[in-house]
């Protein structure tokens, strides 16, 4: 709190033009024995940002930023796909990844495997079939494609796109 404060003032203190902002300097704080000092930060012309040839000149997307590497995409199968499966009778094995209190609410008939039980019951997983794995939204059965795929080499496993809540939307 004493540091958002801190540069809040700097902020103000630029937008109103008065007094010495420290621009050119590095305020330091020390909460544990509640010191300060200021150090001088001289320019430096290799600098990306501020130098005599930036290369960083536009905002990065914070949010791809702070959210790390890319996952790796998953064969996906959209709930009209899904639907289209059912009415033609397509084999295929459906897994619910959500946990059985979701499950015992709304299921779409298919078989209950925790996410955190998947590796383990991977044995029970057919490889020569169509396996469709679904959650409420489409993300936990994403992972537990990722890892099944990573750890067991399954290459037959499909997401349903959004979930039972995209599917439900569809077949209402």
């Amino acid at each position: 709190g004493i540091v958002g404060s801190l540069q809040a003032l700097e902020v103000i203190k630029i937008l109103a033009g008065i007094g010495e902002p420290l621009i050119g300097r590095l305020y330091l704080f020390n909460a544990a024995d509640f010191t300060s000092r200021t150090l001088r930060v001289r320019p430096r012309p290799d600098n990306p940002l501020t130098g005599t040839s930036p290369t960083l000149t536009e905002l990065i997307d914070y949010v791809a930023f702070c959210s790390g590497p890319p996952e790796r995409p998953v064969r996906e199968l959209s709930p009209d796909e899904y639907l289209r499966w059912q009415k033609e009778g397509r084999p295929h094995v459906l897994i619910d990844v959500r946990e059985p209190q979701e499950f015992a609410t709304d299921h779409l008939g298919g078989t209950l495997i925790p996410l955190a039980m998947v590796l383990e019951k991977a044995h029970t997983l057919p490889r020569d079939a169509d396996v469709v794995v679904h959650c409420k939204g489409g993300i936990r059965s994403a992972r537990a494609i990722r890892d099944l795929e990573t750890v067991h080499g399954f290459t037959n496993l499909y997401n349903l796109t959004g979930g039972i809540v995209a599917y439900r939307a569809l077949s209402t």
